[in-house]
């Protein structure tokens, strides 16, 4: 046997080895070093980050509603907070719900800063604001949504007396009646009253909202009645304001605050 040919064979076999691992080693190292495509990224979600619950929000250069207008976003443009707010609080009216809160200074995502009213903006998960209400179509907690446009107007009046002024309207749909009637008591305040009826005429739900000027701070108070539930079960919220309906930017029609529940005794029963 040719052991110097043996031997050379052996010590090529181990330096093939050796090449071998010392490339393994280095091409493990890099795929190491890279990250993968498919890693998912940690999500970079900062607690100081909000949203206008509103769209077309407007970014203002100073905390006031006159304020020159640097910016208008969506509602899916998140807005970095400052930390800096305005020295007082603001009662705006937004959707149909009086918000009493402080500015909040901004940065928008081009780097800009800016105002914004706190009751327009909230952050990810929290439960803040309401879809838009007008004449025709509304909706209101624990009593419904509707559209008057499917609804045939029956009747209306109106009636002066003093400075009260009373305008009432009778809707129908089907066999059930929505009547919505409107108490502005001047100074004093007013209220808004919406009955629900079925085939029958008796109620099945009703609704009262009220903002009474007479008693200091102001209240707010919203409240409905089901009486379709077994027994009849009413639900209220009530809000304390420290400005007069008349100097808001709008009239609210619905209070903002936490409900409570209980039973209601119907009259004769």
């Amino acid at each position: 046997m040719d052991f110097k040919k043996l031997n050379s064979l052996i010590i090529l076999g181990c330096c093939l080895s050796i090449l071998f691992m010392v490339s393994s080693c280095g091409n493990t190292e890099s795929e190491k070093d890279s990250p993968s495509k498919t890693e998912p990224k940690a999500a970079n979600v900062s607690p100081n980050v909000v949203y206008p619950w509103v769209d077309k929000l407007n970014v203002r250069e100073n905390p006031d509603t006159k304020a020159k207008v640097i910016a208008t976003i969506t509602s899916e443009d998140g807005l970095t907070l400052l930390g800096e707010v305005s020295k007082e609080k603001d009662l705006i009216v937004l959707r149909g719900v009086a918000y009493e809160e402080n500015w909040v200074k901004v940065k928008m995502d081009d780097g800009k800063e800016g105002w914004v009213f706190g009751g327009t903006v909230k952050k990810k998960g929290e439960e803040k604001g309401n879809a838009l209400i007008t004449d025709s179509k509304f909706s209101f907690p624990y009593f419904g949504e509707f559209d008057l446009g499917e609804w045939e107007k029956t009747a209306s009046k109106e009636d002066v007396g003093g400075d009260a002024e009373i305008a009432e309207s009778t809707y129908k749909k089907g066999d059930q009646s929505l009547v919505i009637a409107e108490h502005n008591l001047g100074e004093y305040g007013f209220t808004n009253y919406q009955t629900l009826k079925g085939a029958d005429g008796k109620i099945l739900k009703e609704r009262r909202f009220s903002y009474a000027t007479d008693i200091q701070p102001n209240e707010i108070e919203e409240e409905v009645i089901d009486f379709s539930q077994k027994p009849a079960v009413k639900y209220m919220r009530k809000q304390k304001v420290y400005s007069p309906f008349f100097s808001l930017n709008a009239w609210p029609v619905m209070a903002r605050g936490i409900w409570t529940k209980a039973a209601y005794k119907v009259e004769g029963q």
